[in-house]
């Protein structure tokens, strides 16, 4: 389980990293709404970047992981 959230927050962390950049890469003649998806688009992937960081240390952290996923 341990490589299966390694993998994810490495493509969580690539998908933050181009949202970011798009993000900077916006221009101030760029419409309003393309500013605000952007953003929203770039806070939305860090947070699924965050999420996918605290499920990995869950599972690093549990040592009964398997066990509690088994059982519910």
């Amino acid at each position: 389980m341990i490589l299966i959230f390694t993998i994810l927050v490495i493509i969580y962390y690539h998908f933050t990293k181009q949202s970011y950049n798009n993000f900077k890469n916006l221009n101030i003649t760029d419409s309003e709404k393309k500013k605000i998806l952007t953003y929203d688009s770039f806070i939305g992937t860090l947070l699924v970047l965050i999420s996918g960081i605290i499920f990995l240390s869950i599972v690093v952290l549990d040592e009964n992981i398997d066990v509690e996923i088994a059982f519910n």
